[in-house]
């Protein structure tokens, strides 16, 4: 499922009736996608738990200016574990 300009402009309008159609972890062509919404971030990385082998690093790439980042795991399967680490362009990076 890819994600329009227009649903990126409706969500950061606040128009967008089911906000999380489009947010968080979503089936995508066998993987899964992960989408966020960080105003002000300048990098957004999802840490990816693997069932037990560790972790994957997913850096989301920004695709709008308000901060609206998307990263694709190429094999996955939903439900996913993961935490956000969220960095500021003033250095501090914060993990959720």
């Amino acid at each position: 499922m890819s994600v329009s300009r227009e649903q990126i402009a409706r969500l950061l309008a606040g128009e967008l009736a089911d906000p999380h159609s489009l947010l968080g972890a979503h089936p995508d062509r066998g993987g899964a996608v992960i989408r966020v919404w960080r105003p002000t971030a300048s990098a957004v990385v999802a840490h990816v738990s693997r069932n037990g082998d560790g972790e994957v690093e997913l850096p989301l790439s920004r695709l709008d200016d308000e901060g609206f980042f998307e990263g694709r795991l190429e094999v996955a399967k939903l439900p996913l574990s993961y935490a956000l680490e969220v960095s500021y362009p003033d250095g501090r990076s914060y993990r959720l």
